[in-house]
């Protein structure tokens, strides 16, 4: 029986053994983490007791004569109809039909909260990918993680008119252009056709207080957009580039924002394969590779909005 996760449910995760199994959601803000064994005990507590200020989120457990077999929890992003699947939780035993079912609970409340979008990162290679396909997730981005392991040592500087600054509200529209520019139309499709549809989408709020957003102009013209996220010793990015500018000069002043930590890292998607090949060209080497999947069954259509016209 599949039902939304309630504190009566505690003596089914009290013992460590009620779930042995690998997270198999690959979150943003918590990539390239070793894979481990997590007790669902342990992210019912990091919902019930850790309070997490201006996140929605919900969780799912599926519990038989046997204990618990399944366990999903899913959180808002930067909008309350955009919402990511955080937490997959599995036994051995029908893992592909829990997870099958526990993903239609899912999507089949979420409609009651207006969600639009859910997403679901997954190691590449997964083996529930078909599964889920039958859910209505559909798989539209294929990521790569890399890192750099060795220390970053500067490069003979060079005379750059790249103006770095923190990014304002004033910016979102540009930085809009930008990712129209860079993404291909497949992701944007499913990300944001429209301004509204693309801020809702814009990063899990769970990793707000340690995100910092930089832009980087040349005579006016946004040439570069950044995030670095840090936890713990390892620092990361990802970055927007305008074609044809100097990936690696830009990558230099970049690295300049992470300098310190014994361990860079950097999610790129597989279109990017000007930045892929930069990054290996400083030593970056990929270390992780992952499906992203979206439902889009919940999307409602609210009102048309204008679009700029490029002529």
């Amino acid at each position: 029986m599949i039902r939304q996760l309630s504190p009566i449910d505690l003596p089914y995760l009290t013992s460590i053994h009620s779930m042995l199994s690998y997270d198999e959601a690959c979150p943003r803000d918590n990539l390239g983490v070793s894979l481990r064994a997590v007790t669902a005990m342990e992210v019912f507590l990091g919902q019930w007791v850790i309070i997490r200020v201006g996140q929605r989120q919900q969780s799912w457990i599926c519990a038989g004569e046997e204990g618990l077999q399944g366990f999903a929890s899913i959180r808002s992003r930067a909008g309350s109809s955009t919402w990511e699947i955080d937490h997959l939780l599995l036994t051995r035993k029908n893992k592909h039909i829990v997870c099958g079912d526990l993903l239609q609970a899912i999507v089949r409340d979420s409609r009651n909260w207006s969600v639009q979008r859910i997403f679901l990162r997954l190691a590449a290679g997964n083996l529930s990918l078909n599964n889920l396909c039958q859910t209505g997730f559909t798989p539209y981005l294929h990521e790569r993680l890399y890192q750099l392991n060795t220390p970053w040592h500067d490069k003979k500087k060079k005379t750059s008119s790249l103006i770095i600054r923190p990014v304002n509200k004033n910016d979102e529209y540009r930085i809009f252009e930008l990712y129209n520019t860079v993404s291909p139309a497949p992701v944007r499709r499913i990300e944001g056709i429209t301004l509204g549809d693309w801020q809702e989408i814009r990063g899990s709020l769970s990793c707000q207080q340690c995100k910092k957003q930089y832009l980087g102009e040349d005579r006016g013209d946004i040439k570069v957009q950044f995030s670095i996220n840090t936890r713990g010793n390892i620092g990361q990015f990802e970055v927007m580039i305008y074609p044809g500018d100097d990936v690696e000069e830009i990558l230099d002043q970049i690295m300049e924002y992470v300098r310190g930590f014994p361990v860079v890292r950097c999610l790129v998607p597989e279109h990017d394969v000007i930045l892929a090949s930069s990054l290996q060209n400083i030593g970056f080497i990929p270390v992780a590779e992952y499906d992203v999947l979206a439902n889009l069954s919940a999307i409602r259509v609210k009102e048309p909005e204008l679009m700029p016209v490029r002529v």
